[in-house]
């Protein structure tokens, strides 16, 4: 708790999800996999027009681990020591995976 008060992480825990949450509703207004952005502080939950069981495991191969909470939507809970940077490149995996995500879909599809 001291390490929680001295390093100021709940002010930074709700600073970088304020951050994150912006981040992601620029993301979604570019991106139409992402339809809702909801959550408070860090912990946040993203809900898709695509399976997420697909997009957690390339967010998985691309070094991003998400949480898969129901079939079309992910939760992101980065640490409370997470930095604006970390959220950068966290937001441009989850665009390249969603940016392939159609593509992907498409692929199966014409596979059956």
């Amino acid at each position: 708790m001291k390490a929680i008060q001295d390093e100021h992480l709940v002010e930074n825990a709700a600073a970088t999800g304020a951050y994150l949450a912006d981040r992601l509703r620029a993301l979604a207004k570019t991106t139409p996999a992402i339809t809702e952005v909801r959550g408070r502080g860090l912990m946040l939950a993203v809900e898709l027009s695509v399976p997420s069981d697909a997009v957690t495991a390339s967010c998985l191969a691309h070094g991003l681990l998400v949480n898969n909470v129901r079939p079309t939507a992910i939760r992101l809970v980065p640490p409370l020591i997470a930095s604006r940077a970390d959220v950068d490149e966290a937001v441009a995996i989850l665009g390249t995976v969603l940016a392939e995500a159609p593509a992907k879909a498409a692929a199966k599809t014409a596979g059956r």
